[in-house]
């Protein structure tokens, strides 16, 4: 129980915006031609901006902490207007810094199932532009970013970022190098999880980027990502069929030396457990 209560303070430190330091140390790493990893910080949350010969791009402006440090950043790169900024999904902890870029005159884009599940909060800034189906492009002079949208996975109308010349992908949430799914795998469908990225590894990239703990990877993080799901899947259909509904027998040695394994395995495996009872 105590553990439990220690993982949920920690939650809701998280997503409070008291939790983000006025003094944090972000950074940002170029990754290609005009191509920008930002951030850092005390939680290690992660953007991408990208500066293009005739204005810039952002993704997940985070908190506004970050999008003023990542805003003070680009003019030291650029004096270019800052032409959009695109969210990944509708969770507040992506999307709440996102003023700073809309009263630089960018145009806010979020797919339609983001901005129709975005709830109320003054931090977040309501989409200017939405976009439906699968496939949306966005082109700012020489560059192209496209933006995927692969159903049911995480949140709402998560997007995929990718800049298809200089092989670059943005992915928040979907993967995370070498860490076990968040806890008990909040709004996520683990199912759809596991599709999405199959989907994801036929995308032609050869660098990674994403928004918490590591900067940047490669493809091969993505492939891991889904083999740990599929394992994990596999051992609680196999403690279920045994009986062990408190999946007490859980073990998957393979990722031990993954984050958070000792404090997560367990949710993580009764997510997908109530997900295989409940149909969801």
């Amino acid at each position: 129980m105590r553990k439990i209560i220690s993982t949920l303070i920690l939650v809701a430190a998280v997503f409070s915006t008291a939790a983000f330091s006025q003094n944090a140390s972000y950074k940002a790493i170029k990754v290609a031609d005009g191509v920008y990893s930002f951030g850092g910080g005390p939680w290690s949350y992660y953007s991408m901006f990208v500066v293009a010969d005739d204005g810039v791009f952002v993704a997940d402006p985070v908190n506004p902490d970050l999008a003023a440090a990542m805003m003070r950043e680009i003019k030291k790169i650029t004096n270019k207007p800052i032409r959009y900024m695109v969210y990944s999904h509708n969770h507040w902890d992506h999307v709440s810094g996102g003023k700073i870029f809309k009263d630089a005159g960018a145009v806010v884009i979020g797919h339609a199932e983001n901005k129709k599940n975005l709830k109320p909060n003054p931090q977040v800034v309501v989409p200017d532009l939405t976009w439906d189906g699968n496939r949306y492009d966005v082109v700012i002079g020489n560059k192209t970013i496209e933006l995927h949208y692969y159903g049911e996975n995480h949140g709402s109308g998560m997007t995929v970022m990718l800049l298809p010349k200089e092989k670059v992908m943005f992915t928040a949430d979907l993967v995370v190098p070498k860490r076990l799914g968040f806890m008990f795998l909040p709004d996520f469908s683990v199912s759809g999880w596991i599709r999405t990225l199959k989907e994801m590894e036929k995308l032609n990239f050869t660098v990674a980027l994403f928004a918490h703990d590591h900067p940047k990877g490669t493809r091969q993080d993505l492939i891991s990502q889904r083999e740990y799901l599929e394992d994990l899947t596999k051992a609680v259909q196999q403690a279920m069929q045994s009986g062990d509904m408190m999946l007490q027998s859980l073990s998957l040695p393979k990722y031990k030396d993954w984050a958070h394994y000792n404090d997560w395995l367990g949710l993580n495996g009764a997510a997908v457990m109530l997900e295989m009872m409940m149909g969801l």
